[in-house]
């Protein structure tokens, strides 16, 4: 059975960010309305991150290698969303999961590996999924990828995993 689109209902909008809003938080005097419209723009940028991810892992499931199917990973994202949309905002906001997925849709387009084998870039989709799973309190189950003898929960820790 394959999940839903977790996009479907994102309400994906065109943001606008003037450069004054730029210089007034570079110089410490943003506004909350500007530091709220700063954080939506970016909140937008990584859920399109992550839907350029998402589609080509629905082209290609093989590029998760020894993980489950991606479709797992967007099952236990739709429970967390459902319990607390506020934890799923946290682990969005994390700036590793802003950093992951660029470099992670820079790997995919350009058809290229980084440091370590392409499924453990992509297989971060369940660490994401996983940490925000354990943020809201679910009973769950998912393998999550260990690379260079750790793995990453993003908002909770990295772990040592011993061989």
């Amino acid at each position: 059975m394959q999940a839903e689109d977790p996009f479907d209902d994102l309400g994906f909008r065109t943001y606008k960010v003037p450069r004054s809003d730029f210089d007034q938080l570079a110089h410490g005097q943003a506004t909350p309305r500007v530091v709220r419209g700063i954080r939506q723009a970016e909140h937008s940028r990584r859920l399109l991150l992550l839907r350029a991810v998402d589609e080509k892992l629905k082209k290609q499931p093989d590029l998760m290698g020894p993980l489950p199917h991606p479709d797992r990973a967007w099952e236990l994202v739709d429970r967390v969303e459902q319990v607390s949309r506020r934890t799923l905002d946290l682990v969005l906001a994390h700036p590793y999961t802003g950093a992951w997925a660029g470099y992670t849709t820079r790997l995919l387009r350009n058809r290229i590996t980084g440091v370590c084998p392409l499924w453990v870039h992509v297989g971060h989709l369940h660490a994401l999924a996983a940490a925000a799973g354990i943020r809201a309190g679910l009973s769950f189950e998912t393998r999550i990828p260990v690379w260079d003898g750790g793995a990453m929960l993003p908002t909770l820790s990295r772990t040592d995993v011993p061989a």
